[in-house]
C-alpha cells in the first residue's frame, strides 16, 4: 500500500480506530450525577466501572501492552454491565448507563468482531424503539452504528487499488452528513458534520468542498470557534498531506485570517505553518511577511509569528534585530496578546541571565501598554520572589511591598503576601494556636501547652534533596537540644502520603510530623510564603512565644541560634 493510499484514508482509520470525533472529543455525558445516593450500594461499584470504561478511548493497537490491559478492561466492563442488567434493571435503564453500554459494545466489536458486532446492532435498534429514550441518546445510538459500519467496510471491502477510492467511502461519508444534518443541534451532530466534512475536503480537495465547508459554517452562525476549528483542521491537514501542501493551506488561512482573526485556534494554526514556509522558503517567507504585515495589521496570528521572531532574534543575541523586531510588534500590533505573552518571557529570560535591570524595560512596556494584563502579576510576583531569593528580603523589600500594593488583589501573589507577612511577623508574639494539628503518627500535637520552651516548626519534604540532605544534622540537634526545652514539628510538604510514609518509614524522624496534603500549594505553606526552593525551613518562636526571625535555612545558622535561645531564662508567669 503506498504512502498516497495511507495518508488519503488515515482520518478513515483513526475513526474506524477510535470510534471518536477526528475533529472534536467526544463530549461528555449529560446524564452523569455525581450524587449516588439514590443507587443501591451493589450497584456502585459496577456503575463506576462501566461509567469509566465508556470514558475511556481505545489506545494505539501498536502498544500491545497497552492495548492488552484495555481489551481486558473492556472485557470487565461488559460482564458489569450484565451483571446490573440481572441484578439492578432500574440502575441499568439509566441513560448514562445506555450510553457507556454503546460505547463499550462499540470498542469491543473493533477489538473481536461478528459477535460483538450484532450486541452493538441489538443495542442500537433498543434504544431507537424505546419511546422513552431521550433524542440525544438516540443520537449517540445512530453514531455508534455509523462508525461501526465504516469500520466493518473498511476491513471487508479495500478498494481495487491503492490509487482508487473504494467504492463504498463516498456513500458512507453521504449517510455520515445526513446524520449530521438531523442532529446538527446537538454536539454529537457538530462532531459527526466536521468529521464528514473533514474526511470530503481530504477526498476532493477544498475547492471542490468549499460549497460543503460553506454549509457547514452556515449551520453554527453563533459558534465562530466551531468554523475556524474546522478550517484550521483542513489547513494542517492540507499542507501535511501534499507537495504543494503550502498553496494547497494558503487559501483557508486566508480565510481564518480575514473571517476569525480573534480565535485562538486561528493564532494556534496560522502562526506555526507561517513559520514553517519561513524556513522551508526563506524569499517567499519574508514577502509573505510583508504582505502579511500590511494586510492585517492588529491580526493575533501575524503577531504570533512576529513574537516568535523576535524571540528568535533574543536568543541569538542580535540585539539590532530584537530592537527592530519589537518597534515593528509596537506599532503595528501593539496590543495584541501575543506581545504582551513575549514582553513576559522576555522579562523573565533577562532576569534569569542578567538581573532586573535587564528585565525592567520589558516590565515597563507590559505595564504601560497592558496594565489589565492577566498575565501581569504573576509575572510581577515571580519576579519579586526571584529578586527575594538572589538579593535578601531586606535590600528586595520596597520593591516587593510595591509588587504587592499594586497586584495584592489578584490570587497569584498569595505566596509573596505570605513572605512578607512572615518577614513582619519576625520579633513580634507568633500565634501557635493554627497549629494544633494530629501527627502522621496519630500523636494529638498542641504547641500552645509549650508556653516557656523554644518552638521550630520545620517546613521540609522528602523530595527536597536540601531537606533530606540536611536531615541527619537536624536529627542531631533535635537530640542535642531535647533536654533544654526545645520542641519541634515537622510540617511535611510531600507529594503524596505514601511518599512521606515510605521516607519515614526509613528515617526515624523524632518529632511529630503534619501532611500538607496539597504540598508547597497547600495553604500553611501559601499562607507564610514558602515555596519549594526554601525547603527546609524552620519558624523559630522564642520562650517568650515571639518568632525569632522570617526562617532559617542552614543547620549550621539554626545549631546557633538554639544554643542563644536555650540558654535564655523562661519568662515569668
Amino acid at each position: 500500500m503506498n504512502a498516497k493510499w495511507i495518508a488519503r484514508y488515515a482520518a478513515v482509520a483513526a475513526v474506524c480506530l477510535a470510534g471518536a470525533g477526528a475533529l472534536w472529543a467526544q463530549p461528555a455525558p449529560t446524564s452523569r450525577p455525581d450524587d449516588l445516593a439514590d443507587v443501591p450500594a451493589g450497584a456502585r461499584d459496577l456503575l463506576n466501572l462501566i461509567r469509566r470504561m465508556g470514558d475511556e478511548r481505545m489506545p494505539d493497537p501498536r502498544d500491545s501492552q497497552a492495548f492488552t490491559a484495555y481489551d481486558y478492561r473492556l472485557k470487565e466492563a461488559a460482564k458489569a454491565l450484565g451483571s446490573l442488567r440481572e441484578r439492578f434493571p432500574e440502575v441499568a435503564a439509566r441513560a448514562d448507563v445506555r450510553r457507556a453500554e454503546l460505547e463499550i459494545l462499540f470498542e469491543s466489536a473493533q477489538i473481536r468482531g461478528d459477535v460483538e458486532m450484532q450486541a452493538l446492532r441489538g443495542a442500537v435498534a433498543g434504544v431507537l424503539a424505546d419511546a422513552t429514550a431521550s433524542r440525544e441518546l438516540k443520537a449517540h445510538a445512530e453514531y455508534h452504528l455509523l462508525n461501526a459500519d465504516l469500520r466493518k467496510k473498511a476491513v471487508t471491502e479495500p478498494a481495487a487499488s491503492p490509487d482508487k477510492t473504494p467504492a463504498w467511502l463516498e456513500p458512507e461519508l453521504d449517510r455520515r452528513l445526513e446524520f449530521a444534518r438531523k442532529y446538527k443541534d446537538l454536539d454529537i451532530g457538530r462532531e459527526a458534520y466536521g468529521e464528514g466534512v473533514l474526511l470530503k475536503v481530504q477526498l476532493n480537495g477544498y475547492p471542490k468542498s468549499l460549497k460543503l465547508v460553506d454549509e457547514f459554517i452556515a449551520a453554527y452562525p453563533k459558534q465562530p470557534d466551531a468554523a475556524a476549528v474546522l478550517l484550521g483542521r483542513i489547513a494542517v491537514d492540507e499542507y501535511s498531506r501534499h507537495r504543494d501542501g503550502w498553496d494547497r493551506a494558503w487559501p483557508v488561512l486566508q480565510r481564518m485570517l480575514a473571517e476569525y482573526p480573534e480565535q485562538e485556534v486561528t493564532r494556534q494554526v496560522v502562526g506555526p505553518l507561517v513559520l514553517r514556509r519561513l524556513l522551508s522558503a526563506p524569499a517567499e517567507g519574508t514577502k509573505l511577511m510583508a504582505d502579511l504585515t500590511k494586510d492585517y495589521p492588529g491580526n493575533e496570528a501575524v503577531a504570533t509569528v512576529w513574537a516568535q521572531l523576535a524571540r528568535d532574534a533574543f536568543e541569538k543575541e542580535d540585539a539590532k534585530l530584537l530592537a527592530d523586531r519589537l518597534n515593528l510588534l509596537a506599532t503595528t500590533f501593539k496590543t495584541c496578546d501575543a506581545r504582551a505573552d513575549l514582553l513576559a518571557n522576555l522579562a523573565l529570560e533577562s532576569y534569569r541571565a542578567k538581573g532586573m535591570d535587564a528585565a525592567t524595560p520589558y516590565v515597563k512596556a507590559l505595564q504601560s501598554d497592558f496594565p489589565k494584563n492577566a498575565a501581569l502579576p504573576a509575572l510581577m510576583t515571580q519576579l519579586a520572589l526571584r529578586e527575594v531569593h538572589k538579593v535578601g528580603y531586606p535590600k528586595a523589600r520596597d520593591f516587593v511591598q510595591q509588587v504587592v500594593k499594586d497586584y495584592g488583589q489578584d490570587e497569584s501573589t498569595a505566596r509573596l503576601k505570605g513572605l512578607v507577612r512572615r518577614h513582619d511577623a519576625a520579633g513580634k508574639p507568633f500565634d501557635l494556636a493554627e497549629w494544633k494539628f494530629k501527627a502522621v503518627d496519630g500523636r494529638e500535637v498542641d504547641p500552645t501547652q509549650w508556653r516557656g520552651q523554644v518552638v521550630v516548626l520545620l517546613f521540609w519534604a522528602s523530595w527536597s534533596t536540601r531537606s533530606t540532605a540536611d536531615m541527619t544534622k537536624l536529627i542531631a540537634l533535635e537530640d542535642r537540644f531535647k533536654d533544654h526545652n526545645v520542641r519541634w514539628v515537622g510540617i511535611s510538604l510531600d507529594a503524596s502520603r505514601r511518599q512521606l510514609d515510605d521516607y519515614l518509614a526509613e528515617v526515624k524522624l523524632p518529632w511529630p510530623n503534619r501532611f500538607e496534603p496539597e504540598g508547597p500549594e497547600s495553604k500553611q505553606a501559601v499562607a507564610w510564603g514558602i515555596g519549594a526552593t526554601d525547603l527546609p525551613l524552620a519558624l523559630v518562636i522564642a520562650r517568650d512565644g515571639r518568632l525569632v526571625n522570617a526562617g532559617v535555612q542552614e543547620s549550621d545558622e539554626l545549631k546557633g541560634l538554639l544554643t542563644a535561645l536555650a540558654a535564655e531564662p523562661a519568662p515569668k508567669p
